[in-house]
């Protein structure tokens, strides 16, 4: 289906803004940042795509806290604040972090919006742990069918990652160029200086570098390349809503209906026009999909169908 409006009483657009706070935890063997709306409602657990940070899911997270969600967002490892081994970064090992990340915190009936890689490490987490999530929202997730994996853009991707640009004079320059070029360019400005301030450490003569490194980012990608998970896909027993971006390069609409044929009560949400960074690209209207499922109003949605 395609994307639909919403009710008023859904709209994240005019309300106040809830703030995060900063804290770290012990979760598989790491040091794991994470960031934390509070308040005592519904956990949902908010997972960032490859090479960015937590701070990329704010508007998100701020939309279900005023709606009276507890949103919590992890670093994944190598990323932002967490620790950054060596190696290791195995997309099951990625999954494995959520699971342990969940427990650590001692959270329990935990929803869970994901973006690409972070919605595939969701969908792994629970196939191989049945029931550490209640429901999922997978916004365009790198679920990539078999004969997908084989046009070489994990090569392509990690080979870009290495050679990225690592030190800027400055954030505000860092912001400038961004926004010229993709897939920045079609970012909301907020969650563009987002990225940019928490993404970046300052070094001592001003300059802004990057947190996550090239080699590390380069390393999820090449095993992303690796990912088989559709042979436990059918063990996802929680309700699912994935939502697919038209021009996506990483959720095809095939790899849509199989994830739908696998995994039961999966519905499928397209927005046309879009590109993979639906999520800054489009936030308002990504929340106002999301929320209406994690509150169970099923029916918003419509029947399943890409």
């Amino acid at each position: 289906m395609l994307l639909k409006r919403f009710p008023p009483r859904v709209s994240v657009a005019t309300m106040e803004r809830v703030s995060a706070t900063s804290h770290f935890v012990r979760a598989n063997g790491l040091s794991v940042h994470y960031l934390d709306w509070g308040g005592d409602g519904p956990p949902v657990l908010l997972c960032h795509a490859t090479g960015f940070v937590s701070a990329v899911l704010s508007d998100l997270g701020d939309a279900l806290a005023r709606r009276g969600f507890r949103s919590i967002a992890p670093d994944t490892r190598g990323h932002g604040l967490s620790d950054k081994p060596a190696s290791d970064y195995s997309w099951y090992t990625l999954a494995e972090d959520v699971y342990c990340f969940v427990e650590a915190l001692g959270l329990r009936q935990v929803a869970a919006v994901g973006h690409s890689a972070g919605g595939t490490s969701l969908v792994v987490c629970e196939a191989r742990h049945p029931g550490a999530l209640t429901r999922m929202v997978l916004i365009d997730p790198v679920l990539r069918l078999p004969h997908e994996r084989l046009d070489g853009r994990s090569h392509m991707l990690a080979e870009g990652a290495r050679r990225r640009r690592m030190v800027w004079p400055s954030r505000q320059e860092m912001v400038g160029s961004f926004r010229e070029r993709a897939p920045f360019a079609s970012w909301s400005e907020d969650l563009l200086r987002a990225y940019v301030e928490a993404g970046t450490r300052l070094l001592p003569d001003g300059r802004a570098e990057l947190l996550c490194p090239g080699p590390i980012e380069a390393q999820v990608y090449e095993m992303g390349g690796q990912l088989d998970p559709w042979p436990d896909l059918s063990r996802v027993r929680c309700p699912v809503l994935a939502i697919r971006a038209g021009r996506s390069e990483t959720f095809s609409a095939a790899g849509a209906a199989r994830l739908a044929e696998l995994v039961q009560g999966c519905r499928i949400v397209t927005v046309p026009d879009a590109g993979h960074f639906v999520l800054m690209e489009r936030p308002t209207e990504v929340a106002e999909l999301v929320i209406p499922f994690l509150e169970n109003q099923q029916g918003a949605t419509g029947p399943s169908g890409a």
